[in-house]
């Protein structure tokens, strides 16, 4: 019997918290309060005043020295991504990045957080922005993406960018994308004088993605064969933690018919454990309301892709 597909966001809240305006964990830094004295191995510090993340250690002379991390604080961004079915049967993955009107900085960079199995191929920019270096932040996820290539190219409050593109033959579920602000899509150099327990701290920082803006969007997540129960399962999950972070209106008429159709086909589902997950249909997904945003029409693109007749 195939066994049924299991989706876990364990963390995933916690990776947008920047979006909902919950602090680090870190301790806040203030040079009225800090004590020197008191270091005893490298600690890092949220800056009171900029964000930046501040990792103190002692040179080799004992003295108290601190390397800066940027952090993308200040940043409003949003990634609207679409997915599309071409006749050869991979998928062209289309992105439109937003820097919202509120926002107290520009944007420099965007890469997507993919599991490692996904293929992509045929990368576009728009003028004056490349595709970035690939990464692994850890074995089982890659970071793939775009950055801009000199300062005029750095997306400013209240304007968007669209031209990023490319194909695969993966289908669609919620990614995370890590939007990185102008100061901090390109890393410092380490000063000399850094011992290597403070450069863990500052790798880690950056590793965690912790000096990023979080935000969910569309992108090559699942292989062709998918069965259609993992996959709605995967966009009930990412639509949930899109209302819970407001970037949805459960009021919307699109959403709410979304969320009792997807709902309800998960239940049927559930009824149906003894069956072979690959061998459930489920009853019929189409709704009749049309999306009103441009997150709504992205995500009904991609459900498209799993589900032609919604």
């Amino acid at each position: 019997m195939t066994k049924w597909f299991a989706i876990s966001y364990l963390g995933l809240s916690s990776t947008l918290q920047a979006q909902s305006g919950v602090l680090s964990s870190y301790p806040v830094y203030s040079k009225d309060t800090f004590q020197e004295s008191a270091l005893r191995s490298p600690a890092t510090f949220i800056d009171s005043e900029t964000g930046d993340f501040l990792v103190f250690f002692r040179d080799a002379a004992a003295l108290v020295r601190s390397f800066r991390v940027p952090s993308s604080r200040g940043v409003l961004p949003f990634l609207y991504g679409t997915a599309l079915v071409r006749g050869d049967g991979s998928i062209q993955y289309t992105y439109s990045l937003e820097n919202r009107q509120t926002a107290r900085g520009a944007v420099g960079a965007v890469k997507l957080l993919l599991p490692s199995h996904v293929k992509t191929a045929d990368w576009d920019a728009p003028a004056n922005w490349s595709v970035s270096t690939p990464g692994s932040p850890n074995p089982s996820e890659r970071l793939l993406g775009w950055v801009a290539a000199h300062q005029s190219a750095f997306l400013l409050a209240g304007t968007s960018w669209s031209g990023f593109a490319f194909r695969s033959a993966d289908k669609p579920g919620f990614v995370i994308a890590r939007v990185y602000g102008a100061k901090s899509f390109e890393a410092a150099p380490y000063a000399a004088t850094i011992p290597e327990p403070a450069k863990r701290l500052v790798d880690e920082i950056r590793a965690k993605g912790e000096d990023t803006i979080a935000v969910l969007t569309i992108g090559p997540k699942f292989p062709a064969d998918i069965n259609r129960v993992a996959a709605i399962a995967d966009f009930n999950e990412g639509i949930q933690v899109l209302v819970r972070h407001r970037h949805l209106s459960p009021a919307s008429p699109f959403v709410y018919e979304l969320q009792a159709k997807l709902r309800g086909f998960l239940e049927s589902a559930a009824m149906a454990m003894e069956m072979p997950a690959a061998a459930f249909k489920g009853p019929s997904i189409v709704i009749s309301s049309p999306p009103s945003s441009p997150l709504e029409a992205s995500i009904l693109s991609a459900l498209r892709v799993h589900i032609p007749e919604i």
